[in-house]
């Protein structure tokens, strides 16, 4: 399946694979901050299955910050969520 990212990436995934799964295959400390998932525009848990093509998908990163979570910039704008 294919997976588009908000800079226009598309990239192709095996078919149901999760959240985490495709933030590890973009990077491992991506994946070790990430803590949750848009898609089109949707919150949805790291671990669901994604199934149809051309989801547009952010992942959700803990910034380290204590004022809240992050989009990461490598797929969108920086913005904290309360």
């Amino acid at each position: 399946m294919n997976i588009k990212f908000p800079d226009g990436t598309i990239r192709e995934f095996p078919t149901n694979s999760t959240g985490l799964e495709i933030a590890k295959a973009i990077s491992e400390g991506l994946a070790r901050n990430a803590v949750g998932i848009l898609l089109n525009g949707e919150q949805y848990d790291l671990n669901r299955p994604i199934s149809s093509n051309n989801r547009l998908c952010e992942l959700i990163a803990f910034a380290g910050r204590k004022d809240g979570v992050f989009r990461s910039p490598a797929f969108g704008q920086s913005e904290t969520a309360k």
